[in-house]
C-alpha cells in the first residue's frame, strides 16, 4: 500500500497517477522550451511520471547520434578524419570504489577513490591507412619497438571527446577524456574468404580523468 497524507482526511475519491500522467503528457507536449517540475521529495510515483512524459516528449536520445575526436600530439595530420572514421565508442562509466571497517558487530561502508575505466573506439581502417598511422607512430613515441625509448607524459598525453547529438543537430553532452593516450591498438584480422566486409581495429586508451560539458550536474573546472 502506497499512502499520501495530502488532503487524507478530505472526503471523495483522489485521482490516479495514470491521470496525472495523461495531463503531464499533454502539456508537456505543448512547450517549446524548458520544463521544470517540483513535487514532493517523498513522491517517488509522480517522479516516475516525470521521467515517463519527458521520455515520450524528447523520444529518448540516440547511441547512433555521436561523434569523436582524438588529439594526436605525435601525429595530428589524421586529426581531421578521425571523426568520420570512428564508427563506435562509449560514454565512460562513473566508478568508485569501496571500503568498510567493523564497528559494534556491524560493516560501516564509506566510499573510497574514484576509478577510471580503460576507453575504447571502433575505427574503420581506410586504404591510406592514415588513422591507423597515426595511432602506431602515437603508440610508438610513448616506448619505440626497436630502440626502446620512452618519452615524457607532457609529451604524449593528450584529450579524446565524444559528442552525444540530439535528433535536431545540435550537441547536447559532451565528455572529455584528459590525460589521454593509446594502451592497445588491435589488428586486423585478413581472410581470402571475406567478403562485404571493411576493414576495422580498435584503439583502447588510458586517460586521468574525464569531465562533462553540456547538460549536467557535475561541476566543471
Amino acid at each position: 500500500m502506497i499512502c499520501d497524507s495530502t488532503n487524507i482526511f478530505t472526503e471523495g475519491r483522489s485521482g490516479s497517477e495514470k491521470d496525472v500522467n495523461e495531463s503531464m503528457l499533454r502539456i508537456f507536449e505543448q512547450q517549446k522550451k524548458r520544463i521544470i517540475v517540483t513535487t514532493f521529495a517523498s513522491n517517488a510515483a509522480r517522479m516516475l511520471t516525470v521521467f515517463k512524459c519527458a521520455a515520450r516528449v524528447g523520444g529518448g536520445a540516440r547511441p547512433s547520434l555521436f561523434q569523436v575526436q582524438i588529439l594526436n600530439p605525435v601525429e595530428p595530420a589524421a586529426d581531421i578524419k578521425v571523426p568520420f572514421m570512428v564508427r563506435a565508442a562509449g560514454i565512460p562509466a562513473s566508478n568508485l570504489g569501496t571500503f568498510s571497517t567493523s564497528y559494534f558487530g556491524r560493516q560501516v561502508k564509506y566510499a573510497g577513490d574514484r576509478t577510471f575505466e580503460d576507453w575504447t573506439v571502433t575505427i574503420i581502417n581506410d586504404e591510406d591507412f592514415l588513422v591507423r598511422n597515426a595511432m602506431e607512430a602515437w603508440s610508438n613515441s610513448i616506448n619505440s619497438h626497436d630502440s626502446n625509448l620512452r618519452s615524457l607524459p607532457s609529451d604524449y598525453k593528450s584529450n579524446g571527446i565524444i559528442t552525444q547529438y540530439s535528433k535536431d543537430g545540435d550537441a547536447i553532452r559532451t565528455y572529455i577524456f584528459e590525460g589521454l593516450h593509446p594502451v592497445t591498438i588491435s589488428d586486423i584480422s585478413m581472410d581470402w574468404s571475406t567478403a562485404d566486409t571493411i576493414e576495422e581495429f580498435t584503439v583502447t586508451f588510458q586517460y586521468d580523468f574525464w569531465r562533462v560539458e553540456g547538460t549536467t550536474g557535475i561541476p566543471t573546472t
